[in-house]
């Protein structure tokens, strides 16, 4: 918040406070998107491995067969070709499955750490939640609001009476009508404060309806 807007505004305070909780529930929720997305990476790397395991699994036991091959071959005098072939095999299979204890491995620790960071979120989010409250507590435009409201009150309280009084006499029985349709039909002071306080909710420096 600017120093000219703290200096002018009596909720300075409040809003910093805010400020503070806005940054720190990003922050949060960052973190949880963040472990879920390294989460979904690290499935689809796992599902990849996977498929290369099994391939050198595979490839390992044409090589075993291979070399059994090879050794028949060299027992009848031919040459002796399987002996490399499956020491290779062998070991790009087990390459491969170490990468894949690794992939697992990393997905537990991410598996660990997501319980706290959800804990976390939801406390901003609670911390947030308050914040705004604070702020909409302290806003001049909130007691205006409220100072409005009773004004407004005290205006239809007084003209009810007045309106009693000649209903008494009979004098309203051409216009009495306890449920006007049309008394709940205005709704845009509520969406205009609904739309202020939900952009509040993301800046500290929203302004409130005057």
């Amino acid at each position: 918040m600017s120093a000219a807007l703290k200096a002018s505004r009596p909720d300075a305070d409040a809003r910093e406070a805010l400020a503070v909780a806005i940054a720190e529930f990003r922050e949060r929720t960052e973190r949880v998107a963040g472990i879920q997305r390294a989460k979904e990476n690290l499935f689809e790397q796992r599902l990849e491995a996977n498929r290369s395991v099994e391939a050198a699994k595979e490839a390992a036991e044409h090589a075993k067969q291979a070399a059994a091959d090879s050794l028949v071959s060299k027992a009848l005098g031919g040459a002796d070709v399987g002996a490399e072939t499956i020491t290779d095999a062998r070991w790009q299979r087990d390459e491969l499955q170490q990468h894949l204890r690794d992939l697992e491995s990393a997905d537990t620790a991410l598996s660990q750490q997501l319980p706290d960071a959800e804990r976390a979120a939801r406390w901003a989010a609670q911390k947030l939640r308050s914040a705004v409250a604070e702020a909409l507590a302290a806003a001049p435009e909130v007691q205006r609001l409220f100072e409005t409201y009773r004004r407004k009150q005290k205006e239809v309280a007084a003209l009810a009476s007045a309106l009693r009084f000649v209903a008494g006499k009979g004098g309203m029985a051409a216009y009495w009508d306890a449920t006007p349709a049309d008394l709940y039909d205005d709704a845009s002071v509520l969406q205009i404060w609904q739309a202020a306080i939900a952009a509040l909710e993301r800046d500290p420096n929203a302004q409130l309806p005057q």
